[in-house]
């Protein structure tokens, strides 16, 4: 996307609570500009990422459809035109498919996939939907 350097960088990033391990050596770099829909089953360690990154954990869960499509036009609008770094968490897929330039799957704790979406899609020729069912399984 640019030049410049990431805006959030983890390394081996690990976080366990007492025997569940719910983070296991995740890395990622996320550049300035980028959306990022975080994707995993409930437990896959989500939650407990957006909470070391301090970032967006399922924003549009609660709200109506009204509020909800709001809500992501706003999303698009702080990246694409004031290039903000928006990393979120849903369970919505076509939420995520309409405004996210990236995808992470989250499973078991493990970072599985990370990558460009519309290039994930060329790529594979799979929906988010089987794609997610496929690594998250």
């Amino acid at each position: 996307m640019s030049n410049l350097p990431p805006v959030v960088e983890a390394h081996s990033l690990t976080k366990r609570y007492k025997d569940h391990m719910a983070l296991d050596g995740v890395s990622l770099s996320i550049e300035p500009g980028t959306v990022l829909g975080l994707l995993g089953r409930n437990g896959a360690g989500k939650s407990t990422l957006i909470e070391c990154l301090l970032v967006l954990d399922e924003p549009a869960a609660a709200l109506d459809p009204l509020a909800r499509r709001e809500l992501l036009r706003e999303i698009v609008e702080l990246a694409s035109e004031h290039g903000s770094t928006v990393v979120f968490s849903t369970h919505i897929l076509s939420d995520l498919e309409h405004i996210a330039s990236h995808v992470a799957l989250i499973h078991q704790g493990q970072l599985r996939l990370y990558a460009e979406l519309d290039q994930l899609k060329d790529e594979l020729r799979l929906s988010l939907e089987d794609l997610f069912m496929e690594l998250a399984a």
